[in-house]
């Protein structure tokens, strides 16, 4: 379903990947833009508010990685 004229839809997840004895964790973001308009303003927005998503995931991921070493103890 494309979304309407003049918007954008967007969608974020996390993907886990076993990797040996651990796992790898990955995000995705996917943006379907409903017209070429959209897609423009789309791309000026992502211009400035890229930049800051990569820093939060990267902060993200790294909390994640934190969190499941520190437990890890508990899994093995």
């Amino acid at each position: 379903m494309e979304p309407p004229p003049g918007t954008a839809a967007a969608i974020w997840n996390f993907r886990v990947a076993r990797h040996g004895r651990g796992a790898n964790v990955h995000t995705e973001t996917r943006v379907l833009c409903g017209d070429d308009a959209a897609r423009r303003k789309f791309l000026r927005y992502w211009a400035v508010v890229g930049p800051f998503s990569a820093l939060i995931r990267r902060r993200m991921l790294a909390t994640i990685k934190d969190e499941a070493e520190s437990s890890k103890a508990a899994y093995l």
